[in-house]
C-alpha cells in the first residue's frame, strides 16, 4: 500500500508547488494547502479555525506529518490573502485511511 505522503506525490495528479485539496476522515472533510517541493519533500497546512492564534505547515513523511519543522504563521484566519487559498474546489480528495480488507 502506497503512504500518504506518496499518494499526495503520485496519484492525484497534484502538480509541484501549492494545490489545493480535501482530506477526509471518518466522515469529516477538512480543506488543506499542499505543497509539493521542487525536490519532491511534501508539506500541508489545514485550513485555520477563525480563533486559531497560531498555525503551521507541517511535514508530511510516509504516513507521518511532523509538526514544529514548518512555517508557523500568527492569526492566519485573518490573513485575507492566504485564506483565499482555501476558496475553490479542491483539486483531489484524500482519505486519510485506507479501506481494509477482509481476511
Amino acid at each position: 500500500m502506497r503512504t500518504l505522503e506518496q499518494r499526495l506525490k503520485f496519484d492525484h495528479g497534484l502538480p509541484v508547488g501549492i494545490s489545493l485539496i480535501a482530506f477526509t476522515h471518518v466522515g469529516n472533510l477538512k480543506k488543506a494547502l499542499v505543497e509539493i517541493g521542487p525536490r519532491g519533500k511534501v508539506w500541508a497546512f489545514t485550513e485555520p479555525e477563525v480563533g486559531d492564534m497560531y498555525a503551521s505547515w507541517f511535514e508530511v513523511k510516509g504516513d507521518k506529518t511532523i509538526s514544529g519543522k514548518g512555517r508557523l504563521l500568527t492569526w492566519p484566519a485573518k490573513d485575507v490573502d492566504f485564506m483565499a487559498q482555501f476558496v475553490g474546489t479542491p483539486l483531489a480528495t484524500i482519505p486519510l485511511t485506507l479501506p481494509t480488507k477482509d481476511i
